[in-house]
């Protein structure tokens, strides 16, 4: 007979210095209005049957809401903490308002993650996202990330993943006003049989509106990923921006990565570009790196760790990145 499904543990209210952090169980009571406006106005959770899935069993959640001209950089937020865990995060931030956001997620035994992300960001607000997965190579992890802008909003997406078996990501952002600004950075890093399904998306729905798509992967042994990029202006954002690229390094003949960038463009004043690399080492930068006395092992970990670098800079919290670096290591290890 199974044991039953222990629920995470419900955290209390916490507001500070204009923060409100609250876990969602207790937000459908103490705040009813914001959520029944915002909560699944990003995701419609009848969209599949792992939607349709995550709405009827979800177990966690957070919400998170920022008052209006307040800046704050939460603690970095730790899950999933049992086997079965299906999370909503809700994140409004009011105008002006500016936040840092960071979630790392790990697991010493496989796990069933799922995660739903909805982030409204109003008029001149910002938000920076980052979020570090490296749970255990037997786990299943499928999240949906999407955002909501305003006028002359913006956002920053981190997205770091690095464990699981199978991965099922995508992070959207919907430029829905004047001048709003997305940008989404990803690395992957796949060993062993782990299979990656990403998928990133940037709706311009407005005009002046400002996209950036860089994504950067490294497969070693039977790692496979696919990879799904797409910018869509529609009629009416003219004078907008996009761009996506994707670079995938293939560290073993029997790595396998299928990308697909696309573009969908409905007006003639805009600039867009996109486009995908496939490549393996470089054997001159190989022989340079031995020629001053690394052995096999170390010139190809400093290779791939400055593929990544890039990447790895745009992170803000220092702990962040030698935190990357580490991983890295420990995965070309």
């Amino acid at each position: 007979m199974h044991k039953p499904i222990k629920k995470p543990k419900i955290i209390p209210e916490i507001k500070t210095k204009g923060v409100t952090v609250i876990d969602m169980h207790l937000a459908l009571n103490k705040y009813p209005e914001l959520l029944k406006n915002n909560l699944m106005s990003c995701i419609d959770f009848s969209e599949n049957k792992l939607t349709a899935l995550h709405s009827a069993f979800w177990n966690n959640g957070l919400f998170i809401h920022v008052d209006k001209d307040v800046e704050a950089e939460l603690p970095v937020i730790f899950h999933p903490g049992h086997p079965y865990q299906l999370t909503n995060i809700l994140i409004i931030l009011e105008p002006g308002s500016k936040l840092i956001f960071t979630e790392n997620i790990g697991s010493n035994k496989g796990v069933f993650n799922s995660e739903n992300v909805e982030i409204i960001v109003k008029d001149n607000a910002s938000v920076v996202f980052n979020s570090v997965q490296k749970l255990y190579p037997g786990s299943y992890h499928f999240t949906i990330k999407r955002a909501k802008l305003g006028k002359n909003a913006s956002i920053r997406w981190l997205d770091f993943c690095l464990g699981s078996k199978l991965v099922r990501s995508e992070i959207t952002t919907y430029l829905q006003k004047e001048g709003a600004n997305a940008k989404n950075y990803g690395i992957f890093f796949g060993n062993s049989r782990q299979q990656f399904d990403l998928v990133t998306n940037s709706f311009h729905e407005a005009p002046y509106t400002n996209s950036e798509i860089i994504t950067k992967g490294a497969l070693n042994n039977k790692a496979k990923a696919i990879y799904r990029g797409l910018v869509k202006i529609h009629k009416n954002a003219h004078h907008s921006n996009g761009f996506q690229k994707e670079d995938t390094l293939l560290l073993s003949p029997d790595a396998e990565i299928n990308p697909m960038p696309n573009l969908e463009i409905d007006n003639d004043e805009v600039k867009c570009s996109h486009g995908a690399s496939i490549g393996r080492i470089d054997r001159e930068k190989m022989f340079y790196l031995k020629s001053r006395g690394m052995d096999d092992k170390e010139a190809t970990s400093l290779y791939v760790k400055g593929f990544f670098e890039e990447l790895i800079q745009k992170m803000k919290i220092p702990k962040l990145r030698d935190n990357m670096h580490g991983l890295i290591e420990e995965r070309m290890g």
